[in-house]
């Protein structure tokens, strides 16, 4: 970070910023996180963007404002629309997907997870993302006790998250 401040290089500073928001917030620094990126989201290009508003919409997600955290999504996922970003419409639907879960809605969930699964098979890269979407399918259809399908998306999630060692995706879907 120090080096882009010398440099005066405000896209590493905002991409950095994102990236700091990001540990913040897994250290439950909200306030702190939120704030940060906030900051980022002055100095990157519209590209950059939809990655600041998804780390956003997950400081709201863990204040518990899942109406807040929604908006922050579909803000990313009109951007991601309008500059084709296939892993920014991807998170964006992935996100939708967990928030219906956590307020119950849960063929809305399977509906925008299914979504993100459609285009994150386009992208063609298994990712963490592409993981953690695959185990959310799955929440929404244990939620409707669709047992066979949840079952399906578990084990995709695992074989997946086992392949490329995302750790923190095996201890949520085990």
């Amino acid at each position: 970070f120090n080096l882009a401040l010398a440099k005066n290089d405000k896209v590493w500073q905002g991409r950095l910023q994102t990236t700091l928001g990001a540990i913040l917030l897994r250290q439950e620094k909200l306030d702190t996180a939120f704030e940060v990126l906030e900051a980022a989201k002055t100095k990157l290009p519209r590209k950059d963007l939809p990655q600041v508003f998804t780390q956003m919409g997950y400081v709201m997600e863990r204040r518990g404002l899942l109406s807040k955290a929604a908006d922050y999504a579909l803000e990313g996922l009109l951007l991601g629309e309008s500059l084709k970003d296939q892993k920014a419409i991807a998170m964006a639907y992935s996100d939708l997907s967990n928030l219906f879960w956590k307020q119950s809605k849960f063929a809305k969930g399977i509906d925008y997870g299914l979504k993100s699964e459609e285009v994150f098979n386009q992208r063609g890269i298994a990712d963490m993302d592409f993981s953690f979407t695959l185990y959310v399918i799955g929440n929404n259809y244990l939620a409707l006790k669709d047992y066979p399908n949840a079952l399906t998306y578990y084990k995709r999630a695992l074989a997946m998250s086992e392949r490329y060692q995302f750790y923190n995706n095996l201890a949520d879907i085990y």
